[in-house]
């Protein structure tokens, strides 16, 4: 479209040649993904993982750098091809001196599941402490959330369907003569 005229010579040559300042900024970028490569193979290889999404997060980078470390990795035989479900499995051995443990993936000690008994005690203290019934912590379908439900009602003498005076009508005044007031439509008959 522009081929021919002044603006597409210019177009043509600054995108034919790189300037000087951009020659510098890829060596700089160059060099961090450098150091971002070692530390994303540091971090493969202790941990024996190469998830894409997982290494992103680790490194705080953008998924498709990731995955360019991560392509890299398996060009370079640290890591497998992607198998049919896109896993991929670390080839390379763990660095010398990492501990076994360092390299297994080690959780916290989770505490143990609420009982049946303990969601009903959860129940009636949040009952005690004027939680709404809608604060059930468990999941629909749980047995602990119809026991959390049951001592909250039992606690508070109620079935849980009480409506919050917020939204309550306002009752209407009565007239004297104990008709009804005048913006009541009439029964039809009367």
């Amino acid at each position: 479209m522009l081929d021919g005229t002044p603006l597409g010579h210019w177009a043509l040559e600054r995108l034919s040649k790189k300037p000087d300042d951009q020659i510098g900024a890829e060596e700089d970028a160059s060099t961090a993904d450098g150091e971002t490569y070692d530390a994303a193979v540091k971090l493969v290889l202790t941990s024996r993982k190469a998830a894409v999404s997982w290494l992103q997060r680790q490194l705080r980078i953008g998924y498709n750098s990731a995955a360019r470390l991560v392509e890299r990795m398996q060009t370079e035989g640290l890591v497998s091809a992607p198998d049919h479900i896109g896993r991929r499995e670390v080839i390379a051995p763990a660095p010398e001196g990492t501990d076994a443990a360092e390299t297994a993936d080690v959780t916290e000690p989770v505490a143990p599941e609420p009982t049946v008994e303990d969601a009903s005690v959860i129940g009636q203290e949040a009952a005690r402490a004027g939680a709404p019934v809608t604060a059930n912590p468990f999941p629909a379908r749980d047995v602990r959330r119809a026991a959390w439900d049951e001592a909250w009602c039992k606690e508070l003498g109620s079935d849980g369907m009480d409506i919050p005076d917020a939204l309550k009508p306002a009752a209407k005044p009565k007239k004297e003569d104990g008709s009804a007031p005048a913006d009541e439509p009439k029964a039809a008959g009367q």
